[in-house]
């Protein structure tokens, strides 16, 4: 998405924020707006500089940032009413409907087109081969998250079965999965960044960039 486009949908969530609840300060102040952001990431790169800006102070809007790491853990953020605003995969919202809610969290925007996570591997040869993957332990993110489904739907496509295929691991809180990895656990990870760049500077592991977990692989030395 264009950044143009990421702005508009952020301007509109603090705008729709910023009437509802503009009772509930006095006259003259800026509106309070609380965001809860699922992860630290680049993907929210123009938010981290709005901010710094002062960008939506200029707009009357006194805007809170927290990170609440796991989908899971925002969305309880969102609506125990902690937060205002969500930036949070969009399968979350599914799962709260299909548990009966009378008040359905709203999707009212895309910030991301595609998957933002790496695949790390801690073997450093320069070759890489999917098979490569298959009867080795696997680092994997929070079962039904959007990180696990994307990158589970592009091993099947590339013919492994993350269930048989792999030791898959799945039982480690989202927060702590980068110093799991770095302290031996898994042969192989699935990591946003800037856990990404971190490892790879430490030696801990290789990368390999997975936009979106897409049918090709590209090497990123460079990172």
């Amino acid at each position: 998405m264009k950044t143009r486009n990421w702005w508009g949908l952020v301007w509109s969530a603090l705008l729709i924020c910023s009437v509802s609840l503009a009772g509930c300060g006095s006259s003259g102040t800026d509106t309070k707006v609380m965001i809860g952001e699922v992860t630290r990431s680049i993907f929210y790169a123009p938010q981290y500089v709005a901010l710094e800006k002062g960008f939506f102070k200029e707009e009357g809007l006194d805007v809170e940032l927290q990170t609440t790491p796991g989908g899971d853990k925002t969305m309880t953020a969102l609506l125990s009413g902690a937060i205002d605003v969500a930036l949070v995969g969009s399968e979350t919202s599914i799962y709260v409907f299909q548990q009966g809610s009378d008040d359905p969290v709203i999707n009212f925007g895309q910030v991301t087109q595609t998957d933002g996570t790496f695949l790390m591997a801690r073997d450093g040869s320069a070759d890489f081969d999917w098979n490569s993957l298959k009867g080795k332990v696997f680092l994997g993110q929070r079962k039904g998250g959007m990180p696990q489904m994307a990158g589970e739907f592009t091993l099947n496509r590339k013919g492994i079965d993350p269930r048989n295929d792999l030791e898959l691991i799945q039982n480690i809180d989202f927060a702590n999965i980068a110093s799991a990895y770095a302290s031996g656990t898994g042969e192989f990870v699935q990591l946003f960044e800037p856990q990404a760049r971190f490892l790879r500077r430490k030696g801990a592991a290789r990368s390999w960039l997975l936009s979106a977990w897409r049918a090709g692989i590209c090497h990123t030395p460079s990172l």
